[in-house]
């Protein structure tokens, strides 16, 4: 059983105890009044971002930048967390200089606890959410109002230069691609067509223009070669005919002539039967050189047909630059600048304060009860019918000597100067 049965009993614990707990909650007060004026304030400050959207409907000037805007924001919140990029910015405005032994992995990851990057979402056309945002809030916690407000806002204005100079760069990197495929395509079809050329002038006689053409000059020359032959004919039966007669002078002379009339015959068909064996061999060739010259043709249009795409795809690259060079395209607007804010958010030097106290109040009480454990005797007249069932006849008050009615004295004095600490202090939290 316990020495704290009842509200009597608990009221009487408060009564013998009431030096220590009084003691030891004034002390509670104090320490935590002490502590909570020695945290330093911490001052909040918020910059927001709009994206707007571009001037110009994309339906007629399609944007190069396909990426999201939320996915092109993380990518530049990576930029700017980023270990270097952070200690540059603790460098430029000697971030955490009154704590020299923070090592600069330390600083940095300091700077990104109190440092926060949101997207604000924007409203929905449909049921389900996209992930579109329509702007984004920098908050910074620091030491002081004006330190909060201007790296807030170096923040803003380096986002959005960040933001500007990817958008650039995209714009710019797109069009190069174009164009330089553009003139990658102009060449290979200047190349291509000078090939052709050539292939029509190595192949003159086997263009299909001339093919009818070919094959009346050959039915012309085989004609030709019988006439040919026939005169032949004719000039050999004649020299046979002289070579069987009395060979005197005029018949030899006669024989001489014929015979170089035949050979004069035998060299012209020789021409003929060259120049019809050429042109036979052209016609035949006419379906491959046909086939070659097709394939020309064919990949000649569809590099034409590339190049015009590519044409396209430069022109609207080069409509997309020069929309970001002018800033008729999606950019970041800062809409609201940070402000040094007027009070701190952080920390409650009243919430500390009061946590103490109550911390203490329950310190006292647990070391008035537990000092009465150590000595469970009985002290009521309650008490003794409870434990024993035995009903005290009379009560006998303690009587306090001349040294213990002065104890009481020094108590209230030495409880009165902490209350008045413990006020100060209070005061001081108050209207610091």
């Amino acid at each position: 059983m316990g020495p704290i049965q009842s509200l009597e009993d608990f009221l009487g614990l408060l009564r013998r105890r009431r030096w220590l707990i009084l003691g030891v909650l004034c002390a509670g007060m104090a320490l935590s009044v002490i502590y909570a004026l020695r945290q330093a304030h911490v001052y909040e400050a918020t910059a927001v971002i709009q994206i707007e959207a571009p001037k110009v409907a994309d339906a007629l000037a399609p944007s190069t930048v396909e990426t999201s805007a939320a996915r092109r924001l993380q990518m530049i919140e990576q930029q700017m967390m980023a270990r270097d990029s952070v200690l540059a910015l603790i460098r430029r405005y000697g971030l955490f200089a009154d704590l020299p032994a923070l090592t600069e992995t330390e600083k940095v990851v300091r700077f990104r606890n109190l440092t926060r990057i949101t997207g604000l979402e924007a409203v929905q056309s449909g049921t389900v959410p996209d992930g579109s945002i329509a702007g984004v809030s920098i908050t910074v916690r620091m030491g002081s109002p004006e330190l909060a407000k201007t790296v807030t806002n170096a923040l803003a204005d380096q986002l959005i230069a960040l933001g500007r100079d990817a958008r650039l760069e995209r714009t710019r990197t797109t069009l190069d691609f174009f164009a330089e495929r553009e003139a990658g395509l102009e060449a290979e079809i200047a190349a291509l067509e000078d090939r052709i050329t050539d292939f029509r002038k190595e192949h003159e006689l086997s263009v299909s223009g001339g093919l009818q053409f070919r094959r009346v000059e050959i039915q012309s020359l085989q004609e030709a070669i019988i006439d040919i032959d026939r005169e032949r004919l004719v000039l050999r039966a004649e020299i046979d005919r002289l070579a069987a007669e009395p060979q005197v002078a005029v018949t030899l002379r006669r024989i001489d002539d014929l015979r170089d009339q035949l050979a004069t015959f035998d060299a012209q068909r020789d021409m003929l039967s060259a120049r019809s064996a050429g042109l036979a061999a052209a016609v035949q060739s006419v379906p491959e050189v046909e086939h070659q010259l097709g394939s020309f043709q064919n990949r000649l249009e569809r590099l034409q047909e590339q190049y015009a795409l590519a044409t396209q795809n430069r022109a609207d690259a080069e409509t997309a630059h020069r929309m970001e060079l002018t800033d008729q395209a999606e950019r970041l607007r800062l809409i609201e600048p940070a402000i040094a804010p007027d009070y701190p958010v952080a920390p409650s030097r009243k919430k500390i304060a009061l946590q103490g106290t109550l911390a203490s109040l329950v310190l006292a009480l647990a070391l008035a009860f537990g000092l009465d454990l150590r000595r469970p005797v009985i002290r009521t007249s309650s008490q003794m019918q409870r434990e024993t069932g035995l009903l005290p006849v009379v009560a006998i008050p303690h009587f306090r000597s001349p040294h213990e009615a002065n104890r009481p004295r020094a108590r209230q004095i030495a409880l009165a100067a902490g209350s008045l600490a413990v006020l100060l202090g209070g005061s001081l939290l108050l209207t610091g």
